[in-house]
This record gives structure tokens, C-alpha cells and sequence, in this order.
């Protein structure tokens, strides 16, 4: 059954429909953000384009589920002005950018929460994976908002640290991130 299947895709090639794969994946990517903070974690964040998708929530879209107990930490997409479904969501899918030849940009505004003293003044790990589907004339920006950091790019680095910093009253701690994906005008 694989042969067939790389058989198929061979022929697909030879046949001159390379660029009808190349122009799909342009539209239907997405990428995985993972926190870890010591033995916590949030694994599932996913952000990215998709045809059967749009900016507001549709079935593409995943709620946050609620907060677990303290120590715990989670990562988020406020999505408070969805007038259907107003919630922190998990996994975020929206409509294609714009078509080649148009500066095209999405923005995700994220937030970390950790819960629980024995997560304050601690190293949050942010990672990533599955670039390789996000078209490589896009850039992918990373952006401590809370840091005041500049930003990193992700394809050139492999993580991002930061200190959780001390707990609030409710033993919580809150961090704001930009992720950024961009294809200038040009390309």
C-alpha cells in the first residue's frame, strides 16, 4: 500500500501537478507551540491556516480545557470577541492568507498561565514543531510581550526561556506572546 501511495505521488510530479501541491500547502499549515515548566506542561497549541477554516471560531478551532488544579500550567488564545463561543482556545485555525503578491500577516495573541507558588520564579520552556509546513517564504516570529523582548525567529531557534516570575495573590503567574507569521509583498 505505501509503494502505491509513493507511486501515486511520483506520478503526480512527472504529470506537471507539483505546483498544485506546492500552492495547497501555502493554504493549509499549521504549527505546534509547547510550554514546559519544570515536570507541567501544555502540549496541544496549534496555530495555522486552513481552507475549511475562518478568523473567527468554526470546527477547526479547540477550546482550552479548563484549568487544572495548582501546580499546573497552560497556554491559550483569548478569543473573548468571537461573538459564537467566546473562550481561551488551545488550537487556532484560520482562512488562507492572502495570495502571493499581497503582504499577508496573522497574529496570535498567546498567553502562559502558571498556577501554584511551586511555579513561580521558575524557567518556562517555549518549543515548537511542524515549521516545515508553514511555507518557507513566510517568516515566523516569536515575541515576549510581557519581556519587552524583540522577538526571535523560529526557524532559528529551537526554544525560548523566560523566569515565570513571583506568583499574584491567587499563586498565578501570566506571561503575553506574539506569534507572527508574515510573507511580505515581495515574495
Amino acid at each position: 500500500m505505501k509503494t502505491t501511495f509513493s507511486i501515486a505521488v511520483l506520478i503526480h510530479w512527472i504529470l506537471g501537478t507539483a505546483a498544485a501541491v506546492s500552492a495547497a500547502s501555502v493554504s493549509d499549515w499549521q504549527l505546534q507551540l509547547k510550554v514546559d515548566v519544570g515536570a507541567y506542561n501544555d502540549h496541544p497549541n496549534y496555530f495555522g491556516v486552513s481552507p475549511s477554516s475562518s478568523d473567527t471560531y468554526d470546527p477547526m478551532d479547540a477550546a482550552e480545557p479548563p484549568a487544572a488544579p495548582a501546580p499546573s500550567v497552560a497556554m491559550f488564545i483569548p478569543h473573548m470577541d468571537w461573538a459564537v463561543y467566546p473562550d481561551f482556545y488551545t488550537r487556532d485555525i484560520r482562512a488562507p492568507l492572502a495570495p502571493a503578491g499581497a503582504a499577508t500577516r496573522a497574529v496570535w495573541d498567546i498567553y502562559v498561565t502558571t498556577r501554584g507558588s511551586a511555579l513561580g520564579q521558575k524557567t518556562a520552556v517555549i518549543s515548537w514543531a511542524q515549521l516545515e509546513g508553514v511555507p518557507p517564504d513566510y517568516s515566523i516570529r516569536f515575541e515576549d510581550v510581557t519581556g519587552g523582548g524583540s522577538g526571535i525567529d523560529l526557524r532559528a531557534a529551537a526554544s525560548y526561556e523566560y523566569n515565570t516570575g513571583a506568583p499574584d495573590f491567587r499563586g498565578e503567574t501570566t506571561r503575553q506572546l506574539r506569534l507572527t507569521i508574515e510573507r511580505s509583498a515581495s515574495q
